[in-house]
């Protein structure tokens, strides 16, 4: 397994991690049982060595499982676990990484982050707990995930002598967005970036000479496209990467990503062809799918009065856009023919980011946009 050094320490962690999300949106309800505990422990003993789990997943369910897997072997594993954003209070904090520290069967947490920021509660007091579990010796890293710069300068300030060791966010070939501020800002400070959906879900990448490219360099390096896809993230500066699985075979697959090396030409071929166009639309082109039954954010009303409960809320979420934040992409895919009605596209990904727009600039604006082929 390629090791890499995390953050600005002198400690190696394994380049390629394992992830324990599951479901996106319904991470809170996902199930995780002893095969999934089976299953980390053959990816540990494949040298996936860092794992990243967070008290949301499974309502600490995942955090169990990951206590299970690596209990008598805690010292060649590097764990690191997130608090929620209804968990960013002073005490909160606290309280939060006690009960992780019971459901992972730990008396430490080598990286402890915060999962999404809650505008409601300043970063610099959540940061200043963290400091504290630090100095504690219960936390021996502090994070932070999915944060735009503006408040990502400020958790890095507020973290002064413990220093802000580590970002995370969604990084792939189809969603290269975090190279425009966030990758650089991580490369300046001596920062390590985890990188979640690594393989964007399964897609691995979008579109045709995408796939073509993909495809040929895994048929040269006797790889598989995953594979290929993996080792170019984790080829760039202060990348790791945490894939999740429940295949056993596709486990291995991503263990075996460090085992090869890709040539700089092949690097450069995959940086300029790799990555979705990013464009403008019309927010009136873009239709808000809905089931029947399903709770979600389909009129300016709902998001108004945030009817699903995020944190942050659409509304909030809109000061950050009006005050000039860069935040990633929607993404969208095109509408068939017979499917038009008065729209061009649905939107797939991104429901509270497309609200927040529309709240500042209004249904006449345009919204940054992925289009999935």
């Amino acid at each position: 397994m390629l090791l890499k050094q995390f953050g600005a320490a002198t400690e190696m962690v394994s380049a390629i991690g394992q992830g324990t999300g599951k479901g996106g949106s319904q991470a809170r309800e996902a199930h995780y049982d002893i095969s999934y505990g089976r299953l980390l422990r053959m990816g540990i003993d494949q040298g996936m060595t860092l794992i990243d789990t967070a008290e949301e997943y499974g309502m600490g369910a995942a955090e169990k499982a990951v206590g299970a897997a690596i209990k008598g072997i805690r010292d060649k594993v590097f764990i690191t676990t997130k608090l929620s954003s209804e968990h960013c209070s002073q005490q909160d904090v606290m309280s939060a990484a006690e009960r992780s520290l019971r459901r992972l069967g730990t008396d430490y947490i080598d990286l402890y982050q915060i999962h999404w920021p809650n505008p409601l509660i300043p970063v610099e007091e959540t940061v200043e707990a963290m400091a504290r579990l630090v100095r504690q010796e219960k936390v021996r890293y502090i994070g932070v995930c999915n944060m735009l710069r503006k408040l990502l300068d400020r958790a890095y300030r507020a973290a002064g002598e413990t220093a802000l060791s580590s970002v995370q966010a969604e990084y792939n070939l189809f969603d290269r967005s975090p190279e425009d501020e966030i990758l650089p800002f991580c490369r300046s400070n001596g920062i390590s970036f985890l990188a979640y959906s690594p393989l964007d879900q399964g897609s691995i990448v979008n579109g045709g000479p995408q796939r073509a490219l993909i495809a040929e360099l895994a048929s040269t390096y006797g790889k598989t496209p995953a594979q290929i896809a993996l080792r170019w993230l984790i080829g760039q500066e202060s990348v790791f990467v945490i894939p999740h699985t429940d295949n056993e075979r596709h486990l291995l697959d991503n263990a075996a990503a460090a085992d090869f090396d890709l040539c700089e030409e092949d690097m450069q071929r995959i940086d300029a062809t790799c990555s979705a166009a990013r464009v403008q639309i019309a927010v009136k082109d873009i239709c808000v799918p809905w089931k029947r039954g399903e709770n979600t954010l389909q009129t300016r009303e709902d998001a108004i009065h945030n009817r699903m409960d995020f944190i942050p809320s659409p509304s909030e979420l809109s000061q950050s856009v009006l005050a000039g934040e860069h935040i990633k992409p929607i993404r969208v895919r095109r509408l068939a023919a017979e499917e038009k009605v008065e729209s061009i596209f649905e939107l797939v990904e991104g429901k509270l980011r497309y609200w927040a727009w529309v709240l500042a600039f209004g249904d006449d604006a345009e919204i940054p946009a992925l289009i999935r082929e």
